[in-house]
């Protein structure tokens, strides 16, 4: 609780409260038995001053998304062939191949447990192609999929035989 320049309280309230002291309950979240947001999803009422009908907000956790966290996201599991020297941090990059347009990439850093030699990467974003590139420049391909699917949970073992070789 704070107070403002015109002498009024100002509160920084807890997610279920709201008013000038805190002491009104945010009953949005409650309505239906909490079942607004979906798959553990949490739900904030959504700020007054909003340009927005939305009443609340759902806060996704990870593997989720959407405006009650009602679709899962694309799950891709990565394990690396113990002969590949890993780096304990990798760029994953993500290509989704747009006809008539340029390709979009979007890139996602991401450390690797040098003892589990396998990582997991959520994305909502479509994709087609999926590259590892290690912090030494060393890249492989890990996906394909000429169409996208989404929610699908992809598993793939990274080989020696997926580098890329260079084109220098």
């Amino acid at each position: 609780m704070g107070v403002s320049a015109y002498n009024r309280s100002v509160c920084v309230y807890p997610i279920n409260k709201f008013g000038d002291r805190c002491l009104l309950v945010e009953t949005i979240c409650q309505i239906d038995n909490n079942l607004r947001c979906q798959n553990g999803g949490q739900c904030i009422r959504a700020d007054e001053y909003m340009i927005s009908t939305r009443k609340f907000v759902c806060i996704c956790p990870k593997g989720y998304i959407g405006d009650r966290c009602e679709i899962v996201d694309n799950k891709i599991i990565l394990s690396f062939q113990k002969s590949i020297v890993l780096s304990q941090s990798i760029f994953i990059h993500f290509i989704q191949v747009i006809n008539n347009s340029a390709p979009m990439r979007t890139t996602t850093f991401q450390t690797i447990s040098l003892t589990k030699n396998s990582l997991i990467v959520y994305l909502s974003q479509p994709f087609h192609l999926v590259f590892i590139e290690l912090l030494n420049k060393i890249y492989y391909l890990a996906v394909i999929q000429k169409t996208y699917e989404q929610s699908t949970t992809i598993n793939k073992m990274i080989n020696p035989s997926d580098r890329c070789r260079h084109i220098n």
